[in-house]
């Protein structure tokens, strides 16, 4: 296998980006290891827009602000990284009863 040069390795993506849904676009979740730390907070408080800043690729971080999701619109789409990410094992009591609350609503 070949080496890769200094400029390769930096623009090599990480392993474990998600892809999902806002709206009719499609957004890559960085793996959490690598977000920005106040990506967690914005995560666990409800500010999605600054859980975008911190945690999409930059491209994908580009697309979310033309896009200017509903709260709705940003709230699935935290919701489908969480579901497939496997986060939801991670999330407290009350986080999941209010992801369970809201997937029910949608039905």
């Amino acid at each position: 296998m070949a080496e890769l040069t200094d400029v390769e390795a930096s623009v090599k993506e990480p392993e474990g980006i998600i892809t999902v849904s806002l709206g009719d676009q499609k957004i890559r979740v960085l793996p959490p290891e690598e977000w920005e730390t106040a990506a967690f907070t914005a995560l666990r408080t409800g500010d999605f827009e600054a859980w975008a800043e911190g945690a999409l690729t930059d491209e994908s971080y580009e697309v979310w602000m033309k896009y200017r999701p509903k709260i709705r619109e940003a709230r699935d789409a935290v919701e489908e990284w969480t579901e497939e990410s496997g986060a939801a094992s991670n999330l407290n009591r009350s986080q999941r009863r209010r992801m369970q609350s809201a997937r029910s609503q949608k039905r």
